[in-house]
């Protein structure tokens, strides 16, 4: 027997993953044109793609695998 709330929980699990997947790689392909475009901006370069991108990768991993937790769920 399958519970009622477990469908729109999963329907929303794949939401926020493709989202997230999605956000990644405009996030991924923006740096790679960034550093593209303006190959000069060292300083825009190292900032963008050493210090920002990782920190969005994390932030959205984390949005992405981030559950609530449910009644009876503190094991």
């Amino acid at each position: 027997m399958t519970q009622p709330d477990s469908a729109p929980d999963s329907s929303r699990a794949r939401t926020r993953a493709r989202i997230g997947v999605l956000l990644l790689t405009l996030i991924t392909v923006t740096g790679l044109c960034g550093a593209w475009w303006w190959p000069e901006s060292t300083e825009w370069h190292y900032l963008l793609v050493t210090q920002a991108i990782p920190l969005c990768y994390v932030a959205l991993a984390w949005w992405v695998a981030h559950r609530r937790p449910e009644e009876g769920d503190d094991a």
